[in-house]
């Protein structure tokens, strides 16, 4: 890249403004004024570093005749009144701009290869533009003897930062010639967007607006493919007769440059939209882009080869409002039931499921002997009917019923599921939530299962030490699981 630095002087022997607001608003309208005429010798202008005795200003001259460019800047700045002004050629930023400031002619070039040698002869205050500059670390150069430019680019590279640190390290790169900085910034595109309106009629047919749209939208898509990018959301723009118009946000599963994607998501869209009067028009505009999801795989990998029509299967029915992929999530809640949740996943998390596919675990054949049971706790417990009877204090499960349908109680003289041993309680209490929970979980075993039994104690109205000895608590038991 070859910068092209315009020095203008600060004017002087002018009236002196009436305040220093004043004096800020006179520069800045001639730098406006300045800007608004170099834009048109170079395609960027910046402005620059700026003191009290004048102001750098950047031109751009990538692609261009270096000398070409600084002769019209030159002559464009003399034009409006800035008589002193020179002009600095340099690859490197500082460079161009000390050349700029103490060059001994309106123009100076600074071939490639000799910015550092250009530089070696300078004072080191000439850098003092820079942001790597400061007068602490000015006077801690002086005080060992560096006094120009080529005597701090001689330095090795350890030394300085050891003695002088990162804004030393700074400033000996700029002394040797070495600019790292972005003068000029990169100008943000435009999103790919389309539109058409009519004044010869009106209508509310969705047909008749998928129909128009069905174009703008290949447009726009062909645009996005252009340039490797896909689409998350869109915005739909419809023009009223009336006056106004109607927006909606079109948003698809998964960003995607595929026309018939963003045509069926139209299409819904316009199907259930109530409009207010008639539509003279129509236009999308792309929200944000992002870069095209392509990843790398095996194309002898089957599960690979077809993880794509599964990713777009999928896509197309969250799209549809259809169903939703959703995983479990665990969570610290101290009430078992609440623990899971089922959330619904992201299609970026989808997306990396399909891909990966489902590996098989193998597990070594001794894991099978000393396999752990696992808890298979129901959806919601289930009200049961309990004996129980006095132990150490506790009332203690020893046989238990579960009821029928509709809460209706089972026949005399139904076998009951008998206890042959119980362990518990231990208590479960929160008392953060709306209506405070207390409960008393024991382990039963059975002739048929191991069982989760709890006693919920939030609604008892009596002390346990009160109750008989052997009593049915109907209200209070529930099933909560079982092991397997």
């Amino acid at each position: 890249m070859t910068f092209v630095a315009l020095w203008r002087p600060a004017p002087t022997g002018a009236i002196p403004a009436a305040s220093p607001d004043a004096a800020a608003g006179d520069a800045g309208r001639a730098d406006e004024a300045l800007g608004d005429a170099l834009i048109r010798v170079a395609p960027h202008v910046a402005l620059g570093e700026s003191d009290a005795s004048g102001r750098i200003v950047w031109a751009d001259a990538r692609g261009l005749p270096a000398r070409t460019v600084a002769a019209e800047v030159l002559r464009v700045a003399q034009g409006l009144g800035h008589g002193e002004a020179r002009v600095g050629v340099a690859r490197a930023a500082v460079v161009a701009a000390v050349a700029a400031r103490h060059g001994s002619a309106r123009v100076v070039t600074v071939r490639r290869g000799a910015e550092r040698a250009y530089l070696a002869s300078k004072p080191l205050p000439v850098l003092a533009s820079s942001p790597a500059w400061s007068v602490r670390l000015a006077a801690a150069l002086a005080d060992v003897g560096i006094e120009t430019c080529g005597d701090l680019a001689a330095l090795d590279a350890d030394a300085v930062e050891v003695r002088f640190g990162a804004e030393g390290t700074a400033l000996w790169k700029l002394a040797r010639g070495e600019d790292q900085r972005r003068v000029f910034s990169q100008p943000r595109r435009a999103l790919p967007s389309a539109s058409l309106e009519w004044l010869e009629f009106e209508t509310r047919d969705a047909e008749r607006l998928l129909f128009v749209a069905n174009r703008l939208i290949e447009r726009v898509c062909d645009e996005l493919r252009g340039w490797g990018e896909t689409a998350r959301t869109m915005t739909l723009r419809l023009p009223l007769a009336g006056g106004g118009a109607v927006e909606k946000k079109l948003r698809g599963a998964r960003a995607t440059a595929d026309r018939a994607t963003w045509v069926r998501l139209l299409r819904a869209e316009l199907e259930r939209l109530q409009l207010p009067d008639g539509v003279t028009g129509i236009g999308l505009r792309v929200d944000s882009v992002h870069e095209l999801d392509a990843p790398q795989g095996d194309l002898f990998d089957h599960g690979f080869q077809s993880s794509s029509a599964a990713e777009q299967a999928v896509a197309r029915l969250t799209d549809d409002e259809m169903g939703a992929a959703v995983r479990l999530q665990g969570s610290r809640h101290p009430l078992p039931e609440k623990r899971l949740r089922w959330r619904a996943m992201e299609f970026h998390e989808v997306a990396a499921t399909v891909r990966g596919g489902v590996q098989a675990v193998k597990e070594p054949a001794a894991a099978y002997e000393t396999t752990a049971l696992a808890l298979r706790l129901l959806p919601e417990p289930r009200r049961v009917i309990v004996t129980t009877k006095r132990r150490r204090g506790q009332a203690m499960p020893i046989r238990y019923r579960e009821r029928l349908t509709g809460n209706a109680r089972a026949r005399r003289g139904l076998p009951l599921v008998e206890i042959i041993a119980a362990a518990g309680p231990d208590r479960v209490s929160v008392d953060t939530m709306e209506a405070p929970v207390s409960r008393s979980y024991w382990t039963c075993l059975t002739d048929e299962a191991l069982v989760l039994l709890f006693r919920d104690e939030s609604s008892e109205k009596k002390p346990i030490s009160e109750a008989p000895a052997m009593a049915e608590a109907d209200d209070e038991w529930f099933l909560h699981g079982w092991w397997d």
